[in-house]
């Protein structure tokens, strides 16, 4: 049976702000480009660890307009696409400024940029996305 093998790149980590809104301009959210191999291509990681920090104690809950909890959006082609609902759907508890939270997100490696949205009940939220590489060991 093979095994994985799997690392982060925290050298290709970006950080962004978690926002109220839902993205709209090509400037929303968080450029991801870097993680290609080579410029032009769209050969990159397509697993990424998704961490949520807040500013102090808090519930992210639904972005403006939302009803179904914290989003993940990814754009290309000039166009935003809802890529999910994070913490399937429910609202995201974060206990404190040292304490977040994680999840494991596919799909993002072939957007140009990822966005978060989504209300803090205090303080802010920033993101931190940490692409994943993965091996198969025979």
């Amino acid at each position: 049976m093979a095994s994985r093998l799997i690392t982060m790149t925290d050298a290709k980590a970006v950080t962004f702000a978690v926002t109220a809104t839902r993205p709209t301009s090509d400037s929303d959210g968080v450029d991801i480009t870097g993680w290609r191999l080579t410029a032009g291509y769209v050969y990159c990681p397509g697993v990424a660890v998704l961490r949520l920090q807040g500013s102090a104690a808090l519930t992210l809950a639904s972005p403006t307009d939302g009803l179904d909890g914290p989003e993940l959006w990814g754009y290309r082609d000039a166009a935003w696409w809802r890529l999910g609902y994070l913490n399937n759907g429910l609202d995201i508890l974060i206990v404190g400024a040292d304490q977040g939270f994680a999840a494991e997100v596919d799909f993002v490696g072939v957007f140009d940029r990822i966005a978060v949205a989504g209300t803090p009940s205090a303080g802010s939220v920033t993101a931190i996305l940490t692409p994943l590489q993965e091996w198969q060991i025979p």
